[in-house]
């Protein structure tokens, strides 16, 4: 089990006056990594406007009073050596900034500041934006590596609002009127909905000061999702058809459970055997004894309400049906007997010392725990999370592989050269 003491690390944490949690993992002499985390994702847009929360992105980070244009804002944190970015999912909305020298965190919150409580609106900046936003689509279209997630999240989750794009369409995009893109904002951008999660060679104090002094939103209620998101399969198999692709692009796999399940632990254990890495068994299978694919891989989403199992690749359509049989053999030999302790014990062991070694930088640790500390209610800290994959055995992942891997709960999502009618799954 990794211990924060053992890592050099201290954590921290208060309520801000407000009641935004704000939550400061010390490490004495480090760069500093803010981490500003809303539960305020795509999963907030409305019908027929979805993607505002990722346009409310685009804007919060367009300009300000200060800062009127985004270059003008990049060159003030940049000047510190500084970066910032900005990124939106299904859950959550980020806005992370990050300096080499912990002394300048006021510089940090300066931009922080300009970003939350003072951005633009204008219809000049909003119609940039969009622009910017459809190209962003296009692109998505035009590449099957990023379409094929779009596809998943829309098979997997069919029927819920996970199974939206993130970014909305070409046509929701259009619609997005700036009343939208305020209205969220006002609505979504609260203390309710909002954690701020910091990192480096910094003091509470100091952080405390900043925090209320320039990042203070409206005070709201503590917004937590308590239901699971509804499992729905009226389809199976989804797929964009492409007849001059040249691969078929692929994801395969199960719902499953999230964030706070204690099932999470084999499940992670599982997949990391199955496509973790260059020494996983569909590695070995797929590329090094039959030259099938290039690349495989395998994980876990987890989302506050819902998860899911998945395996990615991409074959030539006529390997298609080889490669998926050779997937659904391994996921059968896990149904029927589980991981060998083998297994079991290099999967553990991999998983654990590659996270030490991940938890090398301030940006790692100011994201390890944002997700969890904003969905909650309970925090999964990086002891509980090593602790659950050291207490994996083999029968924990007969029982899960059992209990989720059923031939009524596999999905599978393709891009390509392909019909529905020329696949079989064999579970």
């Amino acid at each position: 089990m990794l211990k924060l003491e053992e890592l050099g690390v201290r954590l921290q944490e208060t309520t801000l006056s407000n009641g935004c949690r704000l939550i400061l993992y010390e490490r004495p002499e480090m760069p500093l990594a803010i981490n500003v985390v809303f539960l305020s994702g795509s999963r907030f847009d409305k019908n027929g406007k979805e993607g505002t929360a990722h346009f409310l992105e685009h804007m919060i980070t367009a300009g300000s009073s200060k800062f009127p244009s985004k270059d003008k804002l990049a060159a003030y944190i940049e000047q510190y050596g500084g970066i910032f970015g900005a990124s939106t999912s299904d859950d959550t909305m980020n806005i992370r900034v990050s300096l080499g020298d912990p002394s300048d965190v006021s510089k940090a919150f300066d931009v922080l500041h300009e970003i939350l409580l003072d951005p633009f609106f204008e219809e000049k900046i909003l119609e940039t934006e969009r622009g910017s936003v459809l190209r962003e689509i296009g692109e998505t279209i035009s590449n099957p590596q990023r379409l094929i997630w779009e596809i998943y999240d829309k098979l997997f989750f069919q029927g819920t609002e996970i199974g939206r794009p993130t970014a909305g369409s070409e046509d929701s995009i259009p619609l997005i009127s700036k009343e939208d893109v305020s209205d969220f904002y006002k609505n979504n951008l609260v203390s309710g909905r909002m954690a701020l999660v910091v990192s480096g060679g910094v003091k509470l104090d100091s952080l405390v000061k900043e925090a209320e002094g320039k990042i203070l939103l409206p005070k709201s209620e503590r917004f937590i999702l308590n239901k699971d998101l509804p499992v729905i399969r009226n389809n199976p198999v989804m797929i964009e058809y492409d007849k001059d692709a040249d691969k078929v692009y692929l994801v395969f796999g199960f719902r499953a459970v999230g964030e706070n399940n204690v099932d999470i632990y084999p499940l992670r254990v599982i997949t990391n055997v199955l496509g973790g890495g260059r020494a996983s068994m569909l590695s070995k299978k797929l590329r090094y004894e039959r030259g099938l694919v290039y690349t495989v891989s395998a994980g876990v989403h987890k989302l506050s309400d819902a998860g899911t199992v998945w395996i990615s690749t991409s074959i030539l359509k006529e390997k298609l049906q080889e490669t998926l049989d050779i997937i659904t053999e391994e996921i059968r030999r896990v149904i029927q007997e589980g991981l060998t302790e083998e297994e079991v014990n290099f999967s553990k062991n991999k998983i654990i010392k590659s996270q030490r070694m991940a938890m090398q930088t301030s940006e790692l640790w100011a994201g390890f725990n944002s997700y969890a500390e904003v969905v909650g209610p309970k925090v999964i800290t990086l002891s509980d999370y090593t602790k659950g994959i050291e207490a994996v055995t083999p029968e924990d992942t007969k029982k899960v592989a059992q209990k989720y891997f059923t031939p009524n709960n596999w999905y599978l999502a393709m891009h390509g050269n392909v019909k529905e009618n020329g696949v079989k799954i064999n579970l």
